[in-house]
C-alpha cells in the first residue's frame, strides 16, 4: 500500500531534497519544497500537510524553531526532524509533541520512509530495482514480497541482510509455486537449507556483482549506486 499523503519537505540542501522527494513520491507522496522556514511557513498556513520532513539548521533558523512558530499559529501536524546533533537534540524536542522522531543527517531514506509511515499510521510500499534482466529484492523478515516481484519472469531475492532471521512467510510461499528463473544472492544457514531442499531450480550467487554477470548485462559503477539507494 503506498502513502496518499501531503508531505512538507523542508531542507537547504538541494541534494537531499532532490533524493527525499524521489523516493517519498515514489511511495505515492504528493512532496512540496521549501529551502527557508519563511517559505515554508507561508506553505503550511495553506496546505493541510499530513506530515513535514524538517532539517534542524536552516538559513532562517532552525528546525525547532519552525515547529514553535507553526504551533504559535495553530497548525500542527507530525515531524520528522533530520540533523547531525540529533543526540543533542532531544531535550530541547521534549516539549514539542509533534516532533515525532529525530533522525540522523545525511539523512538514510529508507528510515525517513519508515519514520513517515509511522507518523501518518500507514506504511509504505518499497519499490523493486532491476539489475539486468532480473527484478532485484531484498529480502527483509517483516517485509513482504510485492506481487510485481512475485509474477516477475527473472527473479533476485537478496537474502544477505537477514542474518539469523527468517524471512518474510511470503517469500517461500511465492517460491512453492511452480516458476524459474530465480537468483538468489547471499542465503546462509537454515535458509540456504531450505531453498536447497525445495523442488525448484534456483541460479545461487554471491552478490550483486555475480548477478550481474549471471545477467550478461553487468552494471557500471553508476547503476550498483542507484541499486544501493533504492534498496536502503
Amino acid at each position: 500500500m503506498g502513502m496518499d499523503i501531503k508531505v512538507l519537505l523542508l531542507d537547504d540542501e538541494p541534494l537531499v531534497q532532490m533524493i527525499l522527494r524521489a523516493k517519498l513520491e515514489r511511495a505515492g507522496a504528493l512532496v512540496l519544497e521549501a529551502r527557508n522556514c519563511a517559505d515554508a511557513l507561508q506553505l503550511a498556513r495553506n496546505t493541510d500537510f499530513d506530515v513535514g520532513v524538517l532539517d534542524y539548521r536552516l538559513p532562517d533558523g532552525s528546525g525547532i524553531d519552525f515547529v514553535r512558530e507553526l504551533v504559535g499559529a495553530g497548525i500542527c501536524f507530525p515531524v520528522i526532524l533530520l540533523s547531525g546533533d540529533a543526540p543533542d537534540l532531544k531535550k530541547d524536542a521534549e516539549s514539542l509533541t509533534n516532533i515525532r522522531c529525530i533522525l540522523p543527517k545525511p539523512p538514510n531514506p529508507r528510515e525517513v520512509l519508515d519514520a513517515v509511515a509511522a507518523a501518518v499510521g500507514g506504511t509504505v510500499e518499497r519499490e523493486a530495482v532491476r539489475v539486468g534482466r532480473y527484478a532485484y529484492w531484498r529480502v527483509e523478515s517483516s517485509v513482504e514480497i510485492p506481487a510485481e516481484c512475485a509474477v516477475d519472469e527473472w527473479l533476485a531475492l537478496d537474502f544477505s541482510g537477514l542474518g539469523a532471521a527468517s524471512p518474510h512467510a511470503s517469500v517461500f510461499e511465492m517460491l512453492s509455486r511452480d516458476r524459474s528463473g530465480v537468483a538468489v544472492i547471499g542465503a546462509k544457514g537454515d535458509v540456504l537449507a531450505r531453498l536447497k531442499a525445495m523442488d525448484a531450480e534456483f541460479s545461487f550467487v554471491n552478490d550483486v556483482e555475480e548477478l550481474s554477470a549471471l545477467s550478461r548485462h553487468p552494471t557500471l559503477p553508476s547503476e550498483r549506486s542507484a541499486i544501493l539507494n533504492a534498496i536502503v
